[in-house]
């Protein structure tokens, strides 16, 4: 028998995201966008859920076998505000940099996107997950007016859909428990929020 010790420490705290458009997925390679875009500061909560898909196997009036398989998954972000720029990465919307203008239309194709998170732990170290397909579904946004009780802060949430690679069949790459006090780890850390796969 394996014991694991000690258990793990749990998360405390959002910490980093990013995201990269997906350029082409095939069985021969991956590529990104070459440069990423980071959200300083903008996590407000992070979560993803995968989809298991089950099928058990029944004889003689007893199951005999289950199968289990991945099919990806949904992974939520909230975040302050959604910018231009994050209007465009995510949902194919178009902007005028010189209006200021976002324009919406019927027709917008939605693209894939990597997304990478970071969160942090109680004794300091990191959990890393990156997405490499995820294609987001725009909320809306919903603000409530200010009154004698005081303000009341609105977010945006971002809602995804997570799938494996056509190259690979990734869906989902994690590390826990990172010690960014080293400078390995915070070599990986900083490399982690890049436009590419980890090595």
């Amino acid at each position: 028998m394996s014991v694991l010790s000690p258990i793990g420490k749990i998360n405390v705290n959002t910490d980093r995201v990013s995201f990269a458009a997906l350029v082409s997925d095939t069985a021969d390679a991956v590529t990104f966008d070459s440069t990423a875009t980071e959200l300083s500061k903008s996590v407000v909560s992070f979560g993803y859920q995968p989809t298991m898909q089950t099928n058990d196997f029944w004889a003689s009036g007893q199951q005999i076998d289950t199968y289990v398989a991945k099919s990806g998954g949904t992974v939520n972000l909230t975040v302050p505000v959604t910018e231009a720029i994050l209007e465009k990465l995510l949902f194919g919307s178009q902007y005028d940099v010189a209006s200021k203008m976002i324009t919406s239309n019927k027709d917008d194709v939605i693209p894939y996107v990597m997304l990478s998170v970071s969160t942090k732990r109680s004794d300091g170290t990191v959990n890393l997950y990156k997405f490499p397909k995820v294609k987001f579904a725009s909320q809306g946004e919903s603000v409530q007016t200010s009154n004698a009780s005081g303000v009341t802060y609105s977010s945006v949430q971002l809602n995804g859909n997570y799938s494996p690679l056509i190259n690979n069949g990734d869906d989902m790459y994690v590390i826990k428990g990172l010690d960014v006090s080293t400078v390995e780890g915070q070599e990986i850390y900083d490399e982690w929020f890049d436009a590419s796969l980890p090595s």
